[in-house]
């Protein structure tokens, strides 16, 4: 994978390593954090840059999910305008929200709860109102949105280790065939290691998250699972500041910061030939952990409960 999970803060290295020389304009502060010392190395001291993601942004806020399309960076040589120009596809981030319904949201008619970020993409962009899930529950709801398939013809009908043939399509594959950068960060769901299922056999560049739906209910894992072909790492990622019942990385925090970093990164330009990018960006939040409310009597977990 790419930069995509940096140092945010002093938390996140460079998860996705290896495009430094080709993005020139970024620079990173790398952080000294212990679990991952071991693993990104010949990293110097830098700072964020506050380069514009895009000029150009279509936002839409379906029930679970909003996709951005945003307009790749124009050609600054007006000779290869004409050329690239006519040929740019828009860059598209999917953000799915685990469990949140469309109850949930103030741009819904929701009164109890503020939702002023996710209510302002549904006024600057579009409402869906006949939206659905594929399912009321997880997996196959997942597969569906990856498929396209409804459970009538999809491979994954229930929750459980099922995971995706070889011969289940995804849109990523699509994507990826179609020249996108593709990358997912978050859960998947869809297939657990040493299967057909892993996110790099079904279309994505890159991965970091969670691969089992359940491991994903826990905010503050021990590890997550990374594919990154340009480092060669394939695998868990220790995250040692979480074990031994510690609670030092929120897994949302370093998702977001990953995201964030992803489209920085892979934003289109002449290094990249102005290659567009997919990102599925599939949150676990709102979701309680279930494993630590049957424990405890309390599955929320967040870092505070402050408004």
């Amino acid at each position: 994978m790419s930069n995509s999970l940096c140092a945010g803060e002093g938390r996140w290295r460079s998860t996705f390593e290896g495009l430094w020389q080709r993005v020139a304009v970024l620079r990173f502060r790398f952080a000294n954090s212990p679990s991952w010392n071991s693993t990104f190395r010949n990293t110097g001291q830098c700072t964020w840059c506050n380069a514009n993601v895009s000029n150009k942004c279509l936002w839409i806020l379906p029930l679970l999910c909003a996709l951005r399309a945003v307009g790749a960076e124009q050609p600054s040589n007006q000779a290869q305008t004409g050329s690239k120009a006519s040929q740019l596809k828009p860059n598209i981030i999917f953000i799915l929200a685990d469990d949140l319904g469309y109850g949930d949201l103030g741009c819904y008619g929701q009164t109890k709860i503020k939702t002023p970020n996710l209510d302002k993409l549904a006024a600057e962009g579009m409402r869906f109102t006949d939206f659905y899930a594929g399912s009321p529950v997880c997996a196959p709801s997942r597969c569906s949105l990856m498929t396209g398939l409804h459970t009538g013809h999809s491979w994954i009908r229930g929750n459980g280790s099922q995971a995706l043939r070889p011969e289940d399509t995804t849109i990523a594959e699509l994507l990826k065939a179609a020249g996108y950068h593709t990358g997912l960060i978050g859960k998947w769901g869809l297939g657990n290691e040493n299967t057909s299922g892993l996110p790099q056999r079904k279309g994505f560049h890159e991965f970091g998250g969670y691969l089992d739906q359940v491991e994903a209910h826990d905010y503050y894992p021990t590890h997550i699972w990374r594919y990154d072909p340009r480092t060669g790492f394939d695998g868990q990622q220790m995250l040692y500041e979480n074990l031994a019942g510690k609670k030092g990385l929120y897994s949302h925090d370093m998702f977001t910061t990953a995201a964030l970093n992803f489209v920085r990164i892979n934003q289109p330009d002449s290094s990249n030939k102005f290659q567009p990018f997919f990102l599925y960006l599939a949150y676990t939040i709102p979701h309680a952990n279930n494993e630590e409310g049957s424990r405890s009597g309390n599955g929320m977990q967040v870092p505070n409960d402050a408004p």
